[in-house]
């Protein structure tokens, strides 16, 4: 008996396929953020998941939207209330705890609303159009190569999706009748075959197309060829949905029936959900990551699947599409009331968004404090094997010719700044970008983007300044390998091993190609197997490379959607055995790929790097960008490894594109345990002297070394300041001042983490003070203190910091930018608690500045009198705890945050500071009034050498000069 099938008529098999669907999506959702290369598993389930999941769903909506009801206005305006209601939800929770609000990207699932509300309003009028579904297909294909069409408005993918909303709405109820009416065994095996073909069009567009997430939800192209994994999505969406319409049940099922009845609820409410579990669930091991998901993904479908909670969520919605449309009453005044309340938050969320900036910006804003290394992790740095590695070594045409003096080539200057860094690791790796072919063969031409062709070609003294700069090894690897032909490339080889340099990368034979392509490195008691490769050769095509008469000249890296990347993966593979064989301590990779000015990495690097991962790489220091790229410390397998992107170039410029950032990359390995402990960053800027070549200057050294600074002049310094924010920020993820910056910026698996302040040279004058003597001979002193104790605006870095290291006592503080005297006698009991025998204390100048007072001393008397109760306090504790007080800080005309006019907050701050100095000669207490001398200093050099802003020392001069003024007041 055939079971009629219609659209008015809600039967159990579409709400069953629906179950189906919903569930995947919740599943999909819960492990979306897991989807990372430390879960392959779970990145291979979502790739095939979001090939036909959504479009199924898309599908079904389509089929359902041809009824008048779903393209009523009381339809529409209930998919417009859930979406003000769930969409207005996730804007107000990001602009109060991120303090970011989108109004016109939808927040996670909620761009299928906007999708289904724009689908059924333009659907009735596209669907008359001859040819719209072929049409609609290839627009949904070509859109991708517009970038400007994204995630704004969910258009990205309510274009792309289209033709599969169409595909439904053409489907007649009479050919979903005769799928019905086809014999079982027949709907059966047509529909195992339809999967089936999908499975295999599955397993052939992954090895052909790499599909990240935003791949996944069709956001726009990052290749051209990305066209191409769409089609094989598109494909894969039509046969599977063909095989789930045909292998359907059309009885109920448990769970399943239901879920689909009430999809709608289960979709809106289910990310509530999938978020709290991305946040609370710990990121284990792929199993236990897809049972929770499952089970709880689950467990969720069944809670909201329930009725009572899709009629309230119903109610709630329908009530809100009432109020919504004109000329209908609300049934309900309270739902009425939290419709009127979001719409007037999410219209005056800006409004006071607004307003309370205002009201804080006398107050502090929150600043980055760093890591302080501990002595420990300083010895260990200290004493670990140190892998160097630079960018790329090479010269253009004007730097060769620059070398040129006195009848000869030299470029041993370039490496004036950065020899004493190179000379004293323990394997020192540079990157060697370009043949010396000899000069018959003629040296490099252009200097990129002069119009000229470029074929680089260096003079033999560049190849002896890199080994006298202090290289062991260099990677001949690169997309220039070949700019002078396959002689230029062996010349290159025979002149390396002619000066005594270790190098790998690029071969002379097929046979020294498999006896060398691991490069074995003995040095300094660790045993180093090291690998090379380039993204290809310029001028010369990826098969003339794999299969051509020069085939064995180097190792080549291919797209991930080439048709060569298995066998070059393969090939990978059979490198990375050779060296296990070895057996080294460890694995080194040297790629040369990465597209060029690009500070973010893209596919084809974090493809590779985890290849190399996959094979037993325990470090890769990539190449080839030319501008500086993340670094990356992760335990992954159970070992800590590192992935350096790239360090910019050794030496050039291409200002434009922040060429002129780069850094030497350190590797810290633990002599014993041979594991990567950490790693360091040297930064430098390119300097160009008009009468001269490029060269490198290590920016600590700009800092110090006054010789150099006499070179360079202030707009080179304001560059310098750019290239520091700049190379930090991309490299460590986060963003350094100039005066953070050291001669290494050290980091773990953690990120970025600084050293201690430099210590104070004590002079006898200093020792001999009685701010000193008191400290000196202490167990226990606690800094007690606003933004300059606790080291706000400069990283952390509290104005004692430089004399506290030559203690020998215990170090403590108590400190909070913006703080108030105030603030202190609220937290006395904490003080005391720090056990301190003297407490130093430096408040008062935010009493003076904000002149609030509810949270400031108003007056001297008010001010001393607060500060004698938080002494009493502390005492109550700890009663024979000493005290020593600091005038409050001084700070320059510059204070925007200041209630008071410059002289009146003078005067104010002598009026505190008197008053303070009465109550310390009162109780026998130490005072220090350090800002004469400070005042002093200002007034004789310019604020930016000891200051970040109007009152905060800076990490370098700046806190120096406040330990030394206490010291000598």
């Amino acid at each position: 008996m055939s079971e009629s099938i219609s659209k008015a008529k809600r039967l159990p098999y579409w709400d069953t396929m629906k179950g189906i669907l919903i569930i995947l999506v919740v599943l999909g959702h819960f492990l979306w953020d897991f989807t990372t290369p430390e879960h392959p598993g779970i990145q291979f389930f979502i790739v095939i998941l979001y090939f036909f999941h959504m479009p199924a769903f898309v599908f079904i909506s389509g089929y359902f939207s041809h009824s008048s009801h779903s393209r009523s206005i009381e339809s529409i305006m209930k998919l417009v209330s859930a979406y003000i209601l769930i969409n207005g939800s996730f804007i107000l929770a990001d602009g109060f705890m991120n303090h970011n609000m989108n109004y016109i990207v939808p927040y996670y699932h909620c761009w299928y609303l906007l999708a289904l509300i724009i689908w059924r309003l333009t659907a009735g009028f596209m669907t008359k159009i001859q040819f719209i579904l072929p049409v609609s297909i290839l627009l949904a294909l070509l859109i991708g190569y517009f970038p400007e069409i994204d995630n704004t408005l969910a258009l990205s993918r309510i274009i792309t999706l289209y033709p599969f909303f169409l595909a439904g709405w053409f489907i007649s109820e009479k050919k979903i009748i005769r799928v019905f009416t086809m014999p079982k065994r027949k709907r059966f095996l047509i529909g195992i075959e339809a999967i089936s073909c999908a499975m295999i069009t599955i397993m052939l567009a992954i090895q052909n197309f790499h599909y990240t997430q935003d791949a996944l939800v069709f956001f726009p192209y990052q290749h051209m060829t990305d066209i191409g994994g769409r089609a094989a999505v598109f494909l894969i969406a039509t046969l599977m949905i063909a095989g789930i319409v045909l292998l359907c049940p059309s009885r109920p099922l448990p769970l399943l029936t239901q879920a689909g009845e009430n999809s709608l609820t289960v979709y809106l409410l289910h990310r509530y959900f999938a978020l709290a579990f991305t946040e609370i669930y710990p990121p284990e091991s792929t199993l236990k990551i897809f049972f929770g998901a499952t089970i709880l993904s689950l467990f969720s479908t069944y809670i909201l699947q329930t009725k009572a909670v899709s009629r309230t969520l119903n109610a709630v919605i329908t009530s809100g599409a009432e109020f919504l449309t004109p000329g209908k009453k609300c049934q309900q005044i309270l739902v009425k009331g939290i419709y009127s309340l979001l719409l007037v938050s999410l219209l005056m969320l800006p409004m006071a968004k607004c307003a309370i900036q205002a009201y804080t910006t006398n107050q502090p804003a929150e600043d980055p404090i760093y890591r302080v290394m501990t002595t420990e992790q300083q010895n260990k740095y200290k004493n670990a094997y140190r892998i160097l590695f630079a960018g790329d070594l090479l010269l253009l045409e004007d730097q060769v010719k620059n070398g040129y003096h006195d009848s000869a080539y030299g470029y041993d200057m370039m490496f004036d700044y950065t020899r004493k860094y190179i000379e004293s690791a323990d394997l020192a790796i540079g990157v060697f970008e370009g043949p010396m072919a000899g000069e018959t063969a003629g040296y490099s031409t252009g200097n990129f983007d002069d119009d000229k062709m470029l074929y680089l070609n260096f003079p033999d003294a560049f190849g002896l300044a890199v080994k006298n700069a202090g290289f062991d090894l260099v990677t001949t690897a690169n997309n220039h390998v070949l700019d002078k032909g396959i002689a230029g490339a062996k010349r290159t080889l025979d002149t390396l091993d002619s000066i005594g340099l270790t190098h790998v990368g690029s071969y002379r034979s097929a046979e020294e190609k498999v006896a060398n392509r691991v490069r074995i490195v003995n040095q300094n008691g660790l045993r180093i197997a090291i690998l090379a490769y380039t993204y290809g050769a310029n001028y010369y095509e990826e098969d003339d490379l794999l299969d051509g008469d020069h085939s064995y000249a180097t190792s080549l890296l291919v797209d991930p959607k080439s048709k060569n990347f298995k066998r070059v993966k393969e090939n990978v593979h059979a490198d990375f055995a050779a060296a296990k064989a070895q057996h080294p301590d460890l694995i080194v990779v040297l790629p040369h790929m990465g597209e060029q000015f690009q500070d973010e990495t893209n596919d084809y690097q974090k493809k590779w790097c985890e290849i190399f991962y996959e094979n037993g790489a325990d470090i890769i220091l990539g190449d080839h960008t030319h501008s500086v790229q993340p670094i990356e410390m992760k335990e992954i397998a159970g070992k800590m490894r590192l992935t350096a992107y790239c360090p910019g170039n050794y030496a050039n410029i291409y200002r434009e594109y922040n060429g002129d950032c780069m850094a030497l990359e350190e590797v810290y390995v633990d002599r014993d345990t041979k594991q990567i402990i950490g790693g360091a960053v040297i930064p430098m800027w390119t300097a160009s002297a008009l009468n001269g070549n490029y060269r490198p200057l290590p920016i600590a050294d700009i800092m110090k070394d006054e010789k150099l600074r006499e070179a360079l002049t202030t707009y080179d310094f304001e560059r310098v300041k750019e290239a520091a924010k700049h190379i930090t920020k991309v490299m460590l993820g986060q963003e350094l001042p100039i005066d953070a910056i050291r001669e290494r910026l050290y980091f773990d698996e953690k990120g970025f983490m600084r050293e201690p302040a430099e210590p104070l040279r004590l002079t006898d004058e200093m020792r001999s003070s009685p701010f000193y003597q008191i400290v000196s001979r202490a167990d226990r002193v606690c800094f007690v203190g606003d933004s300059v104790t606790e080291g706000t605006k400069n990283g952390g870095y509290g104005w004692y910091e430089p004399m506290a290291y030559t203690l020998s006592g215990k170090i403590t503080a108590f400190a909070k930018g913006g703080e108030t005297s105030k603030w202190l006698l609220e937290n006395a009991d904490e003080i005391a608690n720090q056990d301190a025998d003297v407490y130093v204390v430096a408040i008062g100048t935010n009493d003076i500045r904000y002149r609030d007072k509810k949270i400031c001393a108003m007056t001297e008397s008010e001010y001393v009198s607060t500060l004698r109760s938080l002494v009493n306090r502390v005492r109550e504790h700890n009663p024979k705890a000493k005290f020593i007080f600091i005038a409050p800080w001084t700070s320059t005309d510059g204070d925007k945050n200041s209630r008071l006019n410059y002289a009146d907050k003078m005067n104010m701050n002598k009026a505190y500071s008197r008053a303070l100095a009465e109550y310390c000669a009162e109780e026998e207490f130490l005072f220090v009034d350090p800002n004469k001398r400070i005042n002093a200093m200002l007034r004789l050099y310019p604020d930016s050498k000891y200051l970040v802003d109007f009152i905060h020392p800076n990490s370098a001069e700046g806190i120096r000069l406040y330990s030394e003024t206490v010291l000598l007041p």
